[in-house]
């Protein structure tokens, strides 16, 4: 609680003084949070593309009418709070209360992390259902009623935006492993579970992955608006996949550009591999790095030399006693990268800033081993 405390005085003020009177919002695809919230408050399902963010309209409609938007701001950061209480007890399950302590400092003092908290944005929301569902999957040996949390905590972050489902996959893999070690005769569960992830990729398949133009995704705008230039990409895919004439591709632009498809990924790699390979790893890199040729020089050092070292220590904590709750983690992340790294849109880190609190929560604990070595040679 004391450093929830201090951590929500520090950003107030620093988010303050950078971007103006906090809460801010509707800066980022706020209409579509706002529109469904609205249509939930008059009893109706929200519409496209609200209906795919439902859990989060639901949670915005809860406060929509507290003397909105400070009372949403409120919500937010009591939802941090629990945020931070989640890391910990997560570490603890999988390493031990020190780094429990070195996660949660990492996690309410990261700015990366925290500044969305004021930007009333789905970011908050989302990362913590996705700590609500690793802790289930954590506990999940322990749980007495463990399929009805896992349920809860499963729905809330599939349905809190569409990468939601990658979270479902990552479950999956955990369960088969998880019932094939200790509960054979349970498997059936899988199935159920199996055919829910099918039907909803399918979905995702013909609405929300159509949300982008092929234009948008192939050529990689969202990465160019923050700096990015010469990033030239071969278009023989787009003859093949598409059948554009030559024409057609030269004056190809968001408005009269197709829509994006798991179909035209899948033949944009027959056709056109070392392009699909080049746009995954481009998008990977910028994602993992939060490197921005746009932003300050300050900011692109102040990540290079704070993430460093955490995704190294990330891989110490990784390997050391490697477990089921650390292959769930390490899924999850793999999970989000995949589907970020083709079609999806996050030139400003929103999807994979809620998944920093995992990447901390492993790199505690590979941070808590080598402190660890350290004492103990220093008092040898």
């Amino acid at each position: 609680f004391f450093l929830w405390f201090i951590s929500t005085i520090i950003f107030y003020f620093y988010v303050t003084s950078r971007y103006g009177n906090v809460p801010i919002y509707g800066i980022i695809d706020w209409d579509r949070y706002y529109n469904g919230a609205i249509s939930i408050l008059n009893f109706r399902i929200p519409e496209w593309p609200s209906n795919f963010f439902l859990s989060y309209c639901l949670y915005l409609a809860s406060f929509l009418n507290l003397n909105f938007p400070y009372g949403n701001l409120f919500s937010n950061l009591i939802l941090n709070f629990f945020s931070a209480i989640l890391v910990y007890k997560i570490t603890k399950s999988i390493f031990d209360k020190y780094a429990s302590i070195l996660s949660v400092t990492l996690f309410l003092f990261y700015p990366t992390v925290q500044m969305w908290t004021y930007f009333l944005s789905p970011v908050s929301f989302f990362l913590f259902t996705i700590l609500l569902l690793s802790y289930v999957v954590c506990q999940y040996q322990t749980l007495k009623y463990k399929l009805f949390y896992l349920f809860i905590a499963m729905s809330l972050t599939l349905f809190a935006r569409p990468n939601g489902v990658t979270e479902l996959i990552a479950v999956y893999l955990f369960l088969t492993i998880y019932y094939y070690l200790n509960e054979k005769k349970n498997l059936y569960i899988l199935i159920p579970l199996g055919l829910l992830i099918i039907i909803y990729i399918n979905y995702l398949g013909k609405n929300a992955i159509k949300m982008l133009p092929v234009y948008e995704t192939w050529f990689m705008l969202d990465l160019k608006q923050f700096g990015f230039e010469n990033l030239n990409v071969n278009t023989y895919n787009l003859k093949i996949c598409l059948n554009l004439t030559e024409q057609e591709i030269l004056n190809l632009n968001r408005n009269n550009s197709p829509k994006s498809s798991l179909s035209f990924w899948i033949c944009s790699f027959i056709y056109s591999p070392f392009e699909v390979i080049k746009i995954a790893f481009l998008r990977v890199f910028v994602v993992l790095s939060a490197y921005k040729p746009s932003y300050s020089i300050a900011h692109n050092l102040f990540v290079l030399f704070t993430l460093t070292p955490i995704y190294v220590f990330f891989i110490l904590g990784l390997i050391k006693d490697f477990n089921l709750k650390k292959f769930y983690i390490l899924c999850s992340i793999l999970l989000i990268l995949i589907s970020i790294s083709i079609y999806y849109v996050d030139g400003d880190n929103r999807v994979f800033t809620a998944f920093l609190p995992l990447i901390f929560i492993i790199s505690s604990g590979g941070l808590n081993s080598f402190l660890k070595l350290i004492f103990k040679k220093t008092n040898d």
